[in-house]
């Protein structure tokens, strides 16, 4: 709050510090304002999944995607599974957002029935456009899955979002996915 009175509530107290208090902080959700105000919003940060914060993990082989999927924003990171290295970082606005820029808009949305489906869509899709985003981004390449599925006598490939694979030899699956590890690695390597 830049200017003007708002009430310190109970809950204002206990979440928030001293300090946030005193520099005019409020719960927007536990607020009522009696007369003008003058707020400052930081609107469109998006700092969540964009920093190089370490954190606690089981080195393999491979790589992740860790996705913050936000109300009003998407993040998402492409990690190296070995090393913790953030290879690539994606944001955006959600685009469920055109059916309700709240959470309750969107939950009153998906209750009408038919746009339950239409939610259920755009997320999936946006999410995957992220991934094939940092994929390309990050440069890894997309013949790994052809050469697993031939080390089981068959063949694969196709889109980076939607590549399938296989072959008739189901006893060389710990092959395969051997090579898709070494492939995953020389990648990283390089």
């Amino acid at each position: 709050m830049v200017a003007g009175t708002l009430p310190i509530s109970a809950d204002d107290r206990r979440l928030l510090s001293e300090q946030e208090v005193a520099d005019g902080w409020r719960l927007a959700c536990q607020a009522s304002a009696q007369s003008d105000l003058e707020i400052d919003l930081a609107q469109w940060e998006t700092p969540i999944l964009a920093d190089d914060t370490a954190f606690g993990f089981v080195p393999r082989e491979g790589f992740g995607v860790a996705i913050d999927l936000g109300t009003t924003t998407l993040a998402a990171q492409l990690l190296d599974l070995k090393t913790g290295q953030i290879l690539a970082v994606r944001t955006a606005l959600n685009a469920q957002a055109r059916h309700g820029a709240d959470i309750m808009s969107r939950i009153d949305a998906a209750m009408q029935g038919c746009r339950h489906g239409e939610l259920v869509r755009l997320i999936r899709e946006q999410i995957g456009g992220m991934v094939v985003g940092l994929v390309h981004a990050a440069g890894i390449p997309g013949d790994w899955l052809k050469d697993a599925a031939g080390v089981m006598g068959g063949k694969g490939g196709g889109k980076p979002d939607n590549a399938q694979g296989g072959g008739p030899d189901g006893t060389k699956v710990r092959e395969a996915m051997k090579v898709a590890e070494q492939v995953a690695h020389r990648h990283a390597m390089s």
